[in-house]
Formats: structure tokens, sequence, C-alpha cells
């Protein structure tokens, strides 16, 4: 029998409701294990490097350092490393900046719970995601 090793993700957001029950959400997947849990883009860089995990979840609009600046050192440092931005806001603008960063995907915090684990899986096997708000605002 083959153990295949679990997709270790670091989850950046500076609200922590929105980062537990991701957080939450994402523990509930055998095959994915929150390696870090970070508060702010500082936090997140530093775990991202540190622990050089599969994928970085990371809100846009946190204070310090935002999830934009996040996603650019992250690619500069780490350029395989899968990035899926987050955010309240449903500006495609935003989805946009990421994606020119280097990002892989982009959800808005109004998508439901499996659109996330879609996301993972889509950006896991080399696709960009978009969640269906943003993709129909961008055409």
């Amino acid at each position: 029998m083959t153990t295949v090793a679990p997709i270790r993700i670091v989850l950046a957001d500076d609200h922590d409701l929105m980062r537990t029950t991701i957080e939450e959400i994402l523990s509930q997947q055998n095959h994915l294990q929150v390696v870090a849990s970070c508060k702010n883009g500082e936090h997140a860089i530093e775990q991202t490097l540190l622990l050089q995990p599969h994928f970085l979840l990371v809100d846009v609009v946190m204070k310090q350092v935002n999830g934009l600046e996040v996603a650019k050192r992250i690619k500069e440092a780490l350029p395989d490393t899968k990035i899926i931005a987050f955010s309240s806001h449903n500006n495609p603008a935003y989805a946009q900046a990421f994606l020119d960063l280097g990002a892989n995907g982009f959800l808005t915090k109004t998508s439901i719970a499996a659109e996330l684990l879609i996301a993972i899986q889509a950006v896991n096997n080399g696709s960009r995601y978009l969640c269906s708000e943003i993709k129909a605002s961008m055409q």
C-alpha cells in the first residue's frame, strides 16, 4: 500500500474567524495539511520561506504586509509554491493583479467551501482557477 504525502499549505488571513474556518475545512481532508496558520503577511512570508509548502492561501487585504506583496515576495523566492488568493472584494482587478504576479488562483470569500477544495485540486493538477463570481466578471 502506497501512502501519498499530503499537500502542505500555509494559510494567511488577519481575521481569526475566517482563518480558523478555512483551516477547519482543510483539516477534514486527509490529503491536505495546514502547516502554518498566519495572522498577518509578515508571518506568512516567514513561515512560507521556512516551511516551503506546496501551497500558500493568502488573503488580499491584510495589515502591515498585504496579500499582493506576500505573493510577490514568495513567487520571487519560491517560484514553485502555488498561490491561491482570496478576498471579500469581488473586484476582478484584484484577481488580475495576482495572476500577473504568477498566482495560480483567486477566490472570493463568498465562494462555497467546496469551491476552495476544487480550486486546490485544479491548481495542484496544473490549472489556474478563478471562482465563478470572478470568472463571470472578467468575461
